[in-house]
């Protein structure tokens, strides 16, 4: 396998605590209310997972990620993995449509069609193209832009309601995910040559 690297707040806590997340939340509400509602937690023990999910969106996400690959390399890290794993455990699936993750690849190879792969750790998806092109970059100083798609994420939940970069439309996905290649095209979006990998979710594995 590869590895690539306006509602009040309870009527919408008590609808949007289903098990089926059909696209991104909207309107004022309490954040942390509505983790707490997710995970059966208190709403002091959510406003933790929240800020850890935060801290992801912003600069902790190379630190939590590398706590996959090599451990825990100081407490807020591998404190942080843990909250967004228990998040993700509980939180809405995912059921809004197609999400892309967009990246810049070195000298790492492309997946091949039919290839199972993972994305190394939780992973930042979007439903937004455009934002996925952004993270994928354009192409200069040997990295070629990348991006994947993939039209469900049963392990994935959208987090645009928790964190500060509402606009990137992101859907964490995690760690536990694994897809199947099935195709690869060059494609030109706004303008851009692009390589698309498309991928199918695996959906017979382990739990989120």
């Amino acid at each position: 396998m590869c590895n690539m690297g306006g509602r009040g707040a309870s009527s919408l806590t008590s609808k949007l605590a289903s098990r089926l997340q059909g696209g991104h939340i909207v309107g004022p509400f309490k954040k942390d209310a509505l983790t707490a509602s997710y995970l059966d937690i208190s709403p002091e023990r959510a406003n933790e997972i929240n800020d850890s999910i935060r801290y992801w969106s912003g600069s902790g996400y190379r630190d939590i990620r590398n706590v996959v690959d090599f451990g825990p390399n100081e407490p807020l890290s591998a404190k942080s993995e843990r909250d967004i794993a228990e998040y993700l455990s509980k939180a809405p699936v995912w059921n809004g449509g197609t999400t892309y993750r967009g990246i810049r690849l070195g000298n790492e190879p492309l997946p091949k069609p039919g290839e199972i792969i993972d994305m190394k750790g939780h992973a930042s998806w979007t439903s937004d193209k455009g934002v996925a092109l952004s993270f994928a970059g354009s192409g200069i100083n040997g990295f070629q832009p990348v991006i994947f798609t993939s039209k469900t994420q049963s392990k994935g939940t959208s987090i645009a309601h928790l964190v500060y970069s509402g606009f990137e439309r992101e859907v964490l996905v995690s760690k536990s995910a694994t897809y199947r290649v099935d195709k690869i095209e060059k494609s030109n979006m706004f303008g851009r040559s692009i390589t698309l990998v498309h991928l199918s979710e695996i959906t017979n594995t382990k739990k989120r």
